[in-house]
This record gives structure tokens, sequence and C-alpha cells, in this order.
């Protein structure tokens, strides 16, 4: 089949569109799998602020992208199970991507320069494919945040992955997991798990990651429980004048923020009329930025003062009028978002 335009859209404030798994005859003769394109599924970006970023699609495919060139890196990523979520992390200097897939819910690590997985899964979690996230830890170590099938939500050090996960909480495998690192450089994980009576929304805690060592004293719960009643699907980490905020998105529509000490909503809820799927925090011009985007709106992305409580005008709006399926934010401000078989880094917009 004939591979996709290289460069299918440009547009203000749009870079290039990035095929993800729709790869020429020759490329697929060297071990990548051609066909028509398959729909993204997961995004993330590197951990550790490098200009990396990693998609995932429906069938398996895996690709790693430098968001600067355009480039892929390494080879495709076959994970037969289907990877439902994915993260990325350097350990020892190398790339490494963390996918999470299948019903099964098998967490494995692979390395991005020859596509080869890293000894065993890391853990099986069953009986669906986990969060996932990715953080760097103070000393520079790479950080993995997933769950198990025990129903503990665990961090692991991906360069000392034998000595075990160290326990965040019993809750049960997490709905969505976000990362953050605060000013004073210490790594931070938030983590949503079911409710009792729901499985699609839950509660939220906030961690401390800064010691999740063998030996060392484990991750701190910083705070109480937080977003019970608000039907929160997603959450995210930012820093108001030092100090954290937590920032949900729920299935009511609304987008709030929390003070962790007291499990409080702080000030009236940032309510979008087309919701809010997906939620990311970053940083423009230096002050704290919530970034939504919603299925039922096909290519729009909201940008939320969290300061003000304010949304920032004009929202960027992607050219393709399919949902965004994925989406991911670096800390200085880049987004990615996945719609279709692509996924579409903003550079000029944020």
């Amino acid at each position: 089949m004939t591979p996709p335009p290289r460069q299918p859209y440009r547009t203000p404030g749009l870079a290039p569109g990035l095929p993800v798994d729709h790869w020429p005859t020759a490329s697929a003769r060297a071990g990548e799998e051609p066909g028509a394109p398959s729909l993204v599924r997961a995004l993330a970006v590197a951990a550790d602020g490098a200009p990396l970023a990693v998609a995932a699609t429906e069938r398996g495919t895996v690709r790693v992208w430098h968001t600067g060139t355009g480039e892929p890196l390494g080879r495709p990523l076959a994970d037969d199970g289907g990877t439902g979520s994915v993260a990325l992390a350097r350990v020892a200097g190398r790339p490494v991507v963390a996918t999470a897939s299948g019903e099964e819910g098998t967490v494995r690590l692979w390395d991005v320069l020859d596509g080869r997985p890293l000894g065993g899964p890391l853990t099986d979690t069953g009986p669906s494919a986990p969060a996932l996230a990715a953080a760097q830890g103070a000393d520079g170590r790479p950080l993995l945040v997933a769950g198990c099938l025990d129903g503990t939500t665990r961090v692991w050090d991906l360069a000392d992955t034998g000595s075990g996960g160290a326990v965040l909480g019993d809750g049960g495998p997490p709905i969505a997991v976000a990362t953050a690192l605060a000013p004073d450089g210490r790594p931070f994980a938030v983590t949503t798990t079911p409710d009792d009576q729901a499985e699609d929304s839950g509660t939220v805690e906030l961690w401390d990651l800064s010691a999740p060592r063998r030996g060392g004293a484990p991750p701190r719960r910083m705070g109480e429980p937080l977003g019970r009643g608000a039907e929160v699907h997603t959450a995210a980490l930012a820093f108001l004048d030092g100090d954290p905020v937590v920032v949900t998105a729920g299935w009511d529509k609304a987008v709030r923020l929390w003070d962790p000490a007291t499990a409080r909503p702080l000030g009236a809820p940032l309510t979008a009329t087309d919701g809010a799927r997906a939620l990311a925090v970053t940083h423009l011009g230096g002050r704290p930025v919530a970034v939504t985007a919603s299925t039922a709106a096909p290519g729009a992305v909201r940008l939320w003062d969290l300061a003000t409580h304010r949304p920032l005008a004009p929202a960027p709006v992607l050219p393709d009028p399919r949902p965004i399926r994925a989406f991911a934010v670096s800390p200085s401000g880049g987004l990615l978002a996945a719609t279709g078989p692509y996924a579409i880094p903003l550079t000029t917009t944020l």
C-alpha cells in the first residue's frame, strides 16, 4: 500500500503529523508492519525532558519519535497483546519504553534502539492493562508507576527492577496515573483508583516518590484521599506558589482543583460544556496551565490558567476532524495529540 504523506498536516501552530504504523513496502521487508493505518491509542513524552515521545496503536505497534526532528528512533516495537498505555524513560543512558497491554494487563520494558524486551514481564495486573507513568527521581533514577494483580499500585526503580516495586496504595490497579516534579526537584505521583461502586471513576491520592528504594523509606502519601463524589476519571498535578495542587477531570464535565492537605476543592470548577476526557498540566510563561481535550468535540483542545481559573484563548484546534484519542504534554509546554493514525505536535501555539 502507498504510505501516507510524510507531512499530512501543516497549519499555523502545528508541526507535521507523525505517522505511527503505516509503512512502505521496503520498510516492511526490514521488519516493520505494513498495511492500513491503525488508530493511535496511547501517547507519552520522556520523563527526563528529552525531546522524545512514544505512541502505541490499537494493533500493538509502538513507535518512538524525536519530537524536534520528527524522525523515528530505532525500530517499531511489536506488542502482540495490544498496548493500552505507555511510558518513556531512560535507563543507563538508553531510552526504554514501558507498555501495559492485553486483557491480562502485562507490563513490559523494551529497549527502544533494538526493539527487544528487557527481561520478562515486570508484573501481570489483570484483568486489563493499567495506567502507567514514568518519573525522574530527584537523584536521576528512572521510576515507573503501575498497577499489580494483587490490587496494589507500585513504583519501580527501573535501574533495579529485581528489588521489586514499593507499594503506593492497595485500592486496585489505577484508572489513571500522572507524575510531576516539584520546584525543589522532588518527584510526585497522582493515582486515581476505582471507587467501590464505579470502575471508570475513582479516588485520587498524591504520593511523594522521593525514596521508593529497597531499604529506604516507603513512598509517602501527601494529605488525604480526594475526589469522592466528583466522578473523577483522570488527575494531574500542578504547583501554585510552590504548593501542590491536584487537578481532576470528571464525568460531570468539570475540571476541578483540590487542596491535597484538606481534600477540599479550591474555588469553583473549571466547567467545559464538551467535557474533558484527557487532562495534563504544563507551564506557559512560568504559569501552571491545564490542557484538556474532549472526544465529544473533535479536534478541540482547551487551555486553563490554573491561577485565575479562566480559559486561555484562543485554544488550538487540530485540523483532523476525528476525536482526540490521547495526548501528552511536555514540561516545556509542547503538546502531542493523537487523532486517527497520527501523532501531531503543536509546537508554536503553546
